[in-house]
């Protein structure tokens, strides 16, 4: 009787232990996929101020900052452009009054609002981005709202909003 006991205390402990291991992962992925990092502007980026130009728009839904999370969604687009051809990445930045840029976790969404705004009969359903991270790693400070914009062909974009949070 003694010796069921004790492996059953031992299975215990284990599913324990492992279930402390897997939570742990858990935060440590999270807290790297929600981290802001530091990044450097291609020397090529051509800045964007808001809203855009005759080729290239863009606009911000919303911006906040709550709780040392900041999160913004918008959409940037290129007129003309389903964004499938051209389109390789973007990536929503905070610039610090020093003139940092800090690179915020964005992931692309489909909107249909974009299409339905422009009817030129483009499909910029690609257009959208979702972005959000905690600002606890970076210096107190006022931070200016941006989205770096990389073509295939490398060429790089820097629109630069209007909007801004106090950390």
């Amino acid at each position: 009787m003694d010796m069921r006991f004790d492996k059953l205390w031992v299975g215990m402990l284990l599913l324990l232990l492992s279930m402390v291991c897997a939570f742990a992962f858990v935060q440590i992925y999270k807290s790297e996929r929600e981290a802001i990092k530091e990044i450097e502007i291609p020397s090529n980026a051509i800045t964007v101020a808001f809203p855009g130009d005759d080729l290239y728009k863009t606009w911000l839904d919303s911006f906040s900052l709550s709780d040392g999370t900041v999160s913004a969604e918008g959409w940037a687009m290129k007129v003309g452009d389903n964004m499938l051809s051209s389109y390789v990445n973007s990536a929503f930045l905070l610039k610090s009054e020093e003139n940092v840029y800090y690179k915020v976790k964005t992931v692309k969404v489909t909107t249909s609002s974009v299409t339905n705004y422009f009817a030129d009969g483009t499909d910029y359903s690609n257009a959208g981005f979702q972005a959000w991270g905690s600002m606890k790693n970076l210096p107190k400070g006022k931070y200016q709202a941006c989205l770096l914009f990389i073509e295939k062909d490398g060429t790089a974009h820097l629109f630069v909003y209007d909007q801004y949070v106090e950390w």
